[in-house]
């Protein structure tokens, strides 16, 4: 799922309530600059796609790898690129605050001391969203794709050893991932010996 500014505000505006509905029951979510009344079951219904949005914010974001980012910053994805401006940022938060998915660093109270006046916030998802990627063998050329935590992988990537970031993953994929080379073709390169003499 790609993150854009009119995913993010399409999503905003099918969690809201409709006309006629009773607003006794709410989700709240209360950005930087708007405070919105979610209805809870389209928000409920709403939140693996809005799991999916955040996971597309850069990953410092997250608790567990960057503590969090400012505000400001949130107007990049993952992959570095401007997705939105501050009014559909605002929108996501809200919908991150109400889902229990992002929260505020410090108190409101607080912001102005920080650079531009604007707040941290960090990602907190409980259950990771896994990612498929392909990885193409260097020897044979065949493509296989592996599930990944993407949180994980960014670890992996900033140096953790592998098998402290996939400790579940199976040692076959981890020298894929390591080597570029699958199973069949490792074996054929580095044969078992056998130990009868």
């Amino acid at each position: 799922m790609k993150l854009t500014a009119q995913i993010v505000h399409d999503t905003f505006l099918e969690c809201l309530f409709k006309d006629g509905e009773s607003t006794d029951n709410y989700k709240l979510g209360e950005a930087v600059l708007i405070k919105v009344g979610f209805n809870p079951k389209r928000l409920k219904e709403k939140e693996p796609l809005i799991d999916k949005l955040l996971k597309e914010l850069p990953t410092d974001i997250h608790k567990n790898i960057g503590g969090g980012i400012s505000f400001l910053n949130m107007c990049v994805d993952i992959n570095d690129n401007q997705w939105g401006e501050h009014k559909n940022i605002d929108e996501l938060v809200a919908l991150g605050i109400a889902t229990g998915k992002l929260s505020f660093l410090t108190p409101r109270k607080m912001w102005n001391l920080l650079p531009g006046g604007m707040p941290y916030l960090v990602l907190n998802l409980i259950k990771h969203i896994m990612t498929t990627i392909s990885v193409q063998c260097k020897c044979c050329g065949k493509n296989q794709d592996l599930d990944v935590d993407p949180i994980s992988y960014t670890k992996w990537q900033k140096g953790m050893l592998i098998q402290n970031a996939f400790p579940d993953m199976s040692a076959d994929d981890r020298e894929l991932l390591i080597s570029g080379t699958c199973t069949i073709c490792w074996e054929e390169m580095f044969p078992e010996e056998d130990e009868t003499p």
